[in-house]
């Protein structure tokens, strides 16, 4: 059987698998469905994120013998903090209610504070609660600003400059443009990108692949006297195409999105601009020919829809975890990342969101590979239907 491409066998079975695929309601479904989701949910998380910060509600604390402290109620005061006297803090706490937080000042407190001696001071919280450890660095860091006011007026006193206790004056220079900030938190989205190919492509792949062979509708076909490899480009072409399809649209909708954020209230004046958009759709439709070249070899392994679904589940989870894991690590480039796929378009998409546009050379290395890999894929799976045991169904 010769292996190179018969062009018009290639163009017959695209065109019929084309307006299979679009025929297909799950297909088109899955497109729709993960194009509307992304940006729901950064919707979501967002403006969730931007209530909780720019909110501020007055922290309510339990508190135990602070009287000794005059001054301290009205201090945190200021910091909107409500210190509501209790005889047992730790109790209160300990109840579960409203009040998370307690303060506890220790008897002869006020003996300290006159006698130049350090306060003790007891917070009081369930280590376990996120919100009781958050209600405790804010309280930390108001105690922390009264401390230093005291020691201030102390000095004061004495006749000593406050500046002696302060010989460095520290101050940051920040390098970073907006957009690199914006970055930052902007860049969570990445990884809906990264594998909208891989969505988009997989029902095509599923139905053309293992629905085909649960039918023995692909046995009947390759046992004609057709190119083995004419058949699965053109099936790789169509899955592609609607993997492509899937990051463009994905990409829209993200643009779309991303300027009704409330990302101002969380200090970012900088969005993406049309061209940068236009880049990481770019990114996200090169990705196809990858994810399709991976899930029809999975593809070829299952003789059930409903295996084939499980496979190619698996298939673009553990590419997902490679993207996340390199988000969250944000190890230095390295010149093996940018002939990964998924690491690489996950590089190429945070230089972009940076504005430090990448060179012709980096979207070459970094795309190029990937389309590589891609055809060598859809290749293999090619082979794999020229055996016998891939065609026999359960």
């Amino acid at each position: 059987m010769s292996h190179s491409i018969n062009w018009l066998h290639l163009k017959a079975v695209f065109i019929k698998e084309a307006l299979d695929a679009i025929r297909d309601r799950r297909s088109l479904m899955a497109v729709a469905g993960y194009v509307l989701m992304g940006p729901v949910l950064i919707w979501i998380s967002f403006t969730a994120i931007s209530e909780r910060e720019s909110v501020a509600t007055t922290l309510e604390v339990a508190a135990q013998g602070v009287d000794a402290l005059p001054g301290l109620t009205t201090a945190l005061a200021a910091q909107d903090i409500e210190l509501i006297a209790k005889d047992d803090a730790q109790a209160v706490v300990a109840e579960g209610g409203d009040i998370i937080l307690g303060l506890r000042v220790p008897d002869g407190a006020l003996d300290d504070l006159h006698s130049g001696k350090p306060v003790r001071v007891e917070m009081i919280l369930d280590e376990s609660d996120n919100g009781a450890r958050r209600a405790q660095r804010r309280l930390q860091q108001a105690l922390g600003a009264w401390s230093q006011e005291l020691t201030t007026l102390r000095v004061i006193a004495r006749g000593v400059s406050p500046s002696l206790l302060q010989p460095l004056d520290v101050q940051t220079v920040d390098l970073s443009t907006s957009a690199e900030r914006a970055a930052l938190l902007l860049g969570s989205f990445q990884i809906f990108l990264l594998i909208a190919a891989f969505v988009g492509a997989m029902n095509v792949v599923i139905d053309m692949v293992a629905g085909e062979r649960e039918r023995h509708s692909l046995e009947i076909l390759l046992a004609q006297p057709v190119n083995t490899l004419s058949v699965l480009t053109g099936k790789w072409l169509v899955a592609t195409a609607f993997g492509a399809l899937c990051g463009v649209l994905t990409t829209v909708a993200l643009a779309l999105i991303i300027p009704r954020l409330p990302i101002a209230e969380l200090g970012i004046a900088h969005t993406p601009t049309l061209h940068g958009y236009a880049l990481m759709a770019l990114v996200a439709a090169a990705l196809a020919p990858f994810a399709t070249g991976l899930q029809m070899v999975a593809a070829s392994f299952a003789r059930t829809f409903k295996e084939a679904q499980t496979y190619l589940s698996i298939s673009f989870i553990l590419p997902m975890f490679v993207a996340m894991g390199i988000q969250m690590l944000q190890p230095d480039p390295q010149t093996w990342m940018q002939l990964t796929p998924m690491v690489a378009q996950q590089q190429l998409l945070d230089q972009i969101l940076r504005e430090q546009w990448p060179s012709v050379a980096d979207y070459v290395l970094g795309l190029g590979p990937t389309l590589l890999i891609g055809l060598v894929l859809m290749w293999l799976a090619a082979l794999l239907h020229r055996r016998e045991q891939i065609l026999q169904t359960a």
